[in-house]
């Protein structure tokens, strides 16, 4: 969960499910299984806790300001 966290966290934006995965492995070469960090994430989203659903499997971190852009730091 922390690397999905961090992965949104660097880009600063909404990702796919696809993408974080991709990136987890390329930038902390990590992998991540892609159904079982959705369910993660929508537990937290569910608890109300760090992430937000933007699209369908597409998650931005709940401090996320659409139109910012850049980093967050939480």
């Amino acid at each position: 969960m922390e690397i999905a966290h961090n992965v949104l966290n660097d880009t600063g934006k909404p990702l796919h499910v696809t993408e974080i995965v991709q990136l987890a492995k390329k930038t902390y070469d990590v992998h991540l299984d892609r159904d079982s960090i959705v369910s993660a994430i929508l537990k937290k989203i569910k608890a109300g806790k760090t992430f937000i659903r933007t699209a369908p499997n597409t998650f931005a971190l709940k401090a996320y300001t659409p139109g910012k852009g850049g980093r967050h730091d939480n």
